[in-house]
């Protein structure tokens, strides 16, 4: 499947490097440059066991791609949406990434 995981922070490149061991195509949806600039060139943003070595995989194999644009991903499969949404001190979720 090309499956869209938007958001590459911990949940999203953690979602990502599972996605790509069991074979699908990942096109990661990602604002922040850096995290963006590591993923593209097969590196992971975090540090959790055997994630680097399955985005460097993937990335060798061509079956992953860094985008900040959801249009770039438009003919996906599955979209995964792994953006943080955190408390706000009133009780609600800040949806606002």
């Amino acid at each position: 499947m090309k499956i869209v995981v938007l958001g590459l922070g911990y949940v999203g490149c953690v979602t990502a490097a599972c996605l790509l061991k069991t074979g699908h195509t990942v096109i990661g949806v990602e604002v922040d440059d850096h995290v963006r600039k590591l993923v593209a060139n097969g590196r992971s943003p975090i540090h959790e066991p055997d994630v680097g070595d399955l985005i460097a995989q993937g990335h060798a194999a061509g079956r992953l791609t860094v985008v900040t644009d959801m249009a770039d991903a438009a003919k996906a499969d599955l979209v995964i949406i792994c953006v943080g949404t955190p408390g706000q001190a009133n009780g609600a979720l800040d949806l606002s990434a």
